[in-house]
Protein backbone atom coordinates (compact mmCIF):
# COMPACT_ATOMS: atom_id res chain seq x y z
CA UNK A 1 0.00 0.00 0.00
CA UNK A 2 1.54 3.33 -0.99
CA UNK A 3 2.11 5.99 1.85
CA UNK A 4 0.05 9.14 1.40
CA UNK A 5 1.42 12.23 0.43
CA UNK A 6 0.83 14.63 2.19
CA UNK A 7 1.13 18.95 1.90
CA UNK A 8 0.76 20.63 4.92
CA UNK A 9 -0.37 24.31 4.86
CA UNK A 10 -0.51 26.37 7.96
CA UNK A 11 -1.86 29.95 8.28
CA UNK A 12 -1.13 31.74 11.56
CA UNK A 13 -2.67 34.49 13.42
CA UNK A 14 -5.03 35.95 10.66
CA UNK A 15 -6.55 38.39 13.15
CA UNK A 16 -9.60 39.28 10.65
CA UNK A 17 -10.57 42.84 11.80
CA UNK A 18 -12.72 45.64 10.94
CA UNK A 19 -10.89 48.15 8.87
CA UNK A 20 -8.08 45.58 7.70
CA UNK A 21 -9.20 43.97 3.86
CA UNK A 22 -10.34 40.68 3.53
CA UNK A 23 -8.92 40.37 0.25
CA UNK A 24 -5.97 38.60 1.48
CA UNK A 25 -8.11 35.78 2.10
CA UNK A 26 -9.44 35.41 -1.04
CA UNK A 27 -5.74 35.16 -2.46
CA UNK A 28 -4.97 32.74 0.04
CA UNK A 29 -7.77 30.20 -1.01
CA UNK A 30 -7.16 31.09 -4.66
CA UNK A 31 -3.62 29.15 -3.63
CA UNK A 32 -4.39 26.46 -1.99
CA UNK A 33 -7.15 25.70 -5.14
CA UNK A 34 -3.31 26.68 -7.10
CA UNK A 35 -1.23 23.98 -4.79
CA UNK A 36 -3.84 21.33 -5.36
CA UNK A 37 -4.06 21.32 -9.10
CA UNK A 38 0.04 21.37 -9.10
CA UNK A 39 -0.04 18.43 -6.71
CA UNK A 40 -3.21 16.58 -7.68
CA UNK A 41 -1.90 13.33 -5.84
CA UNK A 42 -0.96 15.26 -2.87
CA UNK A 43 -3.57 15.07 0.62
CA UNK A 44 -3.56 19.12 1.29
CA UNK A 45 -3.91 19.83 4.92
CA UNK A 46 -5.07 23.56 5.58
CA UNK A 47 -4.17 24.10 9.41
CA UNK A 48 -5.45 27.46 10.76
CA UNK A 49 -3.40 27.58 13.79
CA UNK A 50 -6.30 30.14 15.72
CA UNK A 51 -6.78 33.68 16.36
CA UNK A 52 -8.46 33.93 12.62
CA UNK A 53 -10.74 36.36 14.03
CA UNK A 54 -8.89 39.62 16.45
CA UNK A 55 -12.21 40.46 18.25
CA UNK A 56 -10.83 43.98 18.92
CA UNK A 57 -14.64 44.69 20.88
CA UNK A 58 -13.29 42.28 23.62
CA UNK A 59 -10.08 43.56 24.01
CA UNK A 60 -9.57 44.70 27.77
CA UNK A 61 -6.43 46.17 26.66
CA UNK A 62 -8.12 48.98 24.92
CA UNK A 63 -11.16 49.69 27.67
CA UNK A 64 -12.20 53.05 28.67
CA UNK A 65 -9.66 54.19 25.74
CA UNK A 66 -10.80 56.57 23.25
CA UNK A 67 -9.31 54.01 20.44
CA UNK A 68 -12.00 51.53 22.37
CA UNK A 69 -15.09 53.27 21.04
CA UNK A 70 -17.08 52.31 18.00
CA UNK A 71 -15.76 48.61 18.18
CA UNK A 72 -18.74 45.96 18.30
CA UNK A 73 -19.05 42.25 19.00
CA UNK A 74 -21.50 41.37 16.11
CA UNK A 75 -19.01 43.58 13.29
CA UNK A 76 -15.74 41.65 14.37
CA UNK A 77 -17.88 38.21 14.36
CA UNK A 78 -18.95 39.48 11.01
CA UNK A 79 -15.52 40.68 9.90
CA UNK A 80 -14.34 37.08 10.57
CA UNK A 81 -17.27 35.13 8.56
CA UNK A 82 -16.54 37.17 5.62
CA UNK A 83 -12.56 36.60 5.93
CA UNK A 84 -13.68 32.69 6.21
CA UNK A 85 -16.07 32.69 3.54
CA UNK A 86 -13.33 34.45 1.30
CA UNK A 87 -10.75 31.67 2.44
CA UNK A 88 -12.98 28.78 1.71
CA UNK A 89 -14.59 30.03 -1.38
CA UNK A 90 -12.29 28.89 -3.82
CA UNK A 91 -12.21 26.14 -2.51
CA UNK A 92 -15.71 24.80 -2.62
CA UNK A 93 -16.13 26.15 -6.30
CA UNK A 94 -13.19 24.28 -6.94
CA UNK A 95 -14.50 21.24 -5.83
CA UNK A 96 -17.60 21.76 -7.12
CA UNK A 97 -16.50 21.94 -10.67
CA UNK A 98 -14.97 18.93 -10.42
CA UNK A 99 -17.96 17.12 -9.16
CA UNK A 100 -19.81 18.52 -12.01
CA UNK A 101 -17.38 17.25 -14.39
CA UNK A 102 -17.27 13.96 -12.89
CA UNK A 103 -13.30 14.50 -11.93
CA UNK A 104 -11.49 12.95 -9.20
CA UNK A 105 -12.34 15.30 -6.51
CA UNK A 106 -9.38 17.23 -4.45
CA UNK A 107 -8.09 15.63 -1.41
CA UNK A 108 -8.05 19.23 0.48
CA UNK A 109 -8.76 18.91 4.40
CA UNK A 110 -9.37 22.03 6.49
CA UNK A 111 -8.85 21.95 10.36
CA UNK A 112 -9.26 25.16 12.83
CA UNK A 113 -8.17 25.55 15.93
CA UNK A 114 -9.38 28.26 18.77
CA UNK A 115 -7.09 30.95 19.72
CA UNK A 116 -6.65 33.45 22.75
CA UNK A 117 -8.06 36.38 20.16
CA UNK A 118 -11.06 34.66 19.09
CA UNK A 119 -12.35 32.00 21.66
CA UNK A 120 -10.02 32.91 24.04
CA UNK A 121 -11.59 36.46 24.18
CA UNK A 122 -15.04 35.45 24.62
CA UNK A 123 -14.92 32.50 26.93
CA UNK A 124 -13.11 35.74 29.30
CA UNK A 125 -16.03 37.99 28.67
CA UNK A 126 -18.43 35.13 29.34
CA UNK A 127 -16.67 34.21 32.71
CA UNK A 128 -16.49 38.07 33.58
CA UNK A 129 -20.19 38.74 32.61
CA UNK A 130 -21.98 35.43 32.94
CA UNK A 131 -25.14 37.12 31.57
CA UNK A 132 -23.88 36.31 28.70
CA UNK A 133 -23.24 32.58 28.92
CA UNK A 134 -25.60 30.78 25.90
CA UNK A 135 -25.35 34.25 23.99
CA UNK A 136 -21.82 34.40 21.95
CA UNK A 137 -19.80 31.82 21.75
CA UNK A 138 -17.29 30.50 19.31
CA UNK A 139 -20.18 29.33 17.20
CA UNK A 140 -21.11 32.61 15.99
CA UNK A 141 -17.92 32.47 13.45
CA UNK A 142 -19.48 29.27 11.65
CA UNK A 143 -16.36 27.50 11.01
CA UNK A 144 -17.56 24.09 10.85
CA UNK A 145 -20.77 25.34 8.51
CA UNK A 146 -17.70 26.40 5.59
CA UNK A 147 -16.22 22.70 5.85
CA UNK A 148 -13.37 23.43 8.59
CA UNK A 149 -12.78 20.71 11.38
CA UNK A 150 -12.85 23.09 14.68
CA UNK A 151 -10.74 22.18 17.57
CA UNK A 152 -11.61 24.71 20.99
CA UNK A 153 -8.97 26.69 22.24
CA UNK A 154 -6.72 24.89 25.31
Amino acid sequence: MAKERVIHLIIGDSHAKPGVPNDRFSWLGNMIVDISKKHPEHVIKVIDLGDFADMPSLSSYDVGKKSFEGKRYKQDVSWAIDARRKLTTPIINYRLSKKQSKQRLPKIELYALGGNHDEGRIKKTIELTAILDGTISHLDFQTEKFGWKYTPFL
